[in-house]
């Protein structure tokens, strides 16, 4: 039994969906009356008494000079963070708000390659592999700030390349959209009609979560596709899709909000998204998926990469490079290219 003030292990349970075998996890945290923290690490290991003692030694509400939370909040301030996207900034706030959780007055200077090492794993654990990059790319970030490397010369999450991960090569087949649409009862109203405009736009989830009553004229949706990339939003104007229009004119009227679709939060969203999608076996699939699936369908059908740009946002070099990645080459394609050649139409 392990006797260490403060400091509280919460064993989980967990059924692997393959083998049904149950597996056992303990978490280690630090709680007092006033404050409680993760501690990535078990107490038997090396870093364990470091990140025990930095939190044992006393928090406060006041941001202490040299802590993680001050590295945070100098970012936060930061010209850089303020000229990020909207939903740049979004996910930065989330990723930011997990290390404060786990690192709060911890001094920046006491962070070493092992508790990088530490967090790595634990985001791999707690999100996927793609997620802890995302992760480790916030806190690269955060560590390459010139008042921090005053501190900290040598950043010790420079040297942490991506983890490795398999090219998302998924889209939604015509059978998988079906079936989406065969059980849209289960899904609430508001959140089938994202998934429509997802299908039907093209769009990112933050920017269809943007858009306002007046961006809808009946005929056509005008919005600004906020990409961090873009040094200028681009306002795109598209043709509400026939199969769109019909749901979309009686889903307005359900409602008086300024947003055209009912305020809801991206990980609200998520969250649902993906229970509708295990009941239905479709969690292969992402939301993101659906983007590129209209552009593959739409390059099947001959649209140009100029044509389907202008709708999905990507300059054109993007739209051929997933074009090229995603497109299937099959005897349907090639035998509509020679009708074409042989009617002189291409």
């Amino acid at each position: 039994k392990i006797n260490i003030p403060y400091l509280k292990i919460i064993t989980r349970r967990s059924r692997s969906k393959k083998s049904k075998k149950i597996t056992k996890k303990d978490y280690y945290y630090f709680r007092d009356k006033k404050y409680h923290g993760r501690i990535l690490v078990s107490p038997d290991h090396p870093q364990f008494n470091k990140m025990y003692n930095a939190i044992h030694s006393g928090f406060s509400t006041e941001t202490h000079h040299g802590s993680v939370n001050w590295m945070c909040d100098l970012y936060l301030a930061s010209p850089d963070y303020k000229s990020k996207a909207i939903n740049t900034k979004k996910s930065y706030n989330r990723h930011i708000k997990k290390f404060k959780d786990l690192y709060g007055d911890i001094k920046v200077a006491l962070i070493t390659r092992s508790d990088v090492q530490a967090i790595k794993k634990y985001f791999v654990e707690l999100i996927s592999e793609d997620g802890a990059n995302k992760f480790l790319a916030t806190f690269r970030i955060l560590f390459n700030q010139e008042e921090v490397r005053e501190m900290v010369p040598i950043n010790p999450v420079a040297t942490f390349g991506k983890i490795k991960t398999v090219a998302r090569e998924q889209i939604w087949s015509e059978e998988d959209v079906a079936l989406l649409h065969e059980h849209k009862d289960d899904l609430d109203k508001n959140d089938y009609m994202i998934i429509l405009l997802g299908i039907y736009t093209l769009q990112r989830i933050g920017d269809i979560l943007e858009l306002k009553r007046e961006n809808y004229d009946g005929e056509k949706i005008t919005l600004k596709q906020a990409k961090t990339k873009m040094k200028v939003n681009k306002v795109v104007g598209i043709r509400v899709h026939k199969a769109l229009k019909k749901p979309l004119d009686e889903y307005v009227l359900t409602h008086n909000e300024s947003t055209l679709v009912k305020k809801t939060s991206y990980d609200s969203f998520q969250k649902k998204f993906l229970k509708f999608k295990k009941r239905h076996g479709l969690e292969e699939n992402s939301f993101h998926d659906l983007r590129r699936t209209g552009m593959v369908r739409m390059a099947e059908l001959g649209v140009t990469d100029i044509q389907i740009s202008a709708i999905s946002g990507h300059t054109i070099e993007e739209t051929k490079k997933i074009l090229e990645t995603y497109l299937p080459r099959n005897y349907k394609m090639g035998k509509a290219a020679i009708e074409r050649w042989e009617s002189g139409t291409l």
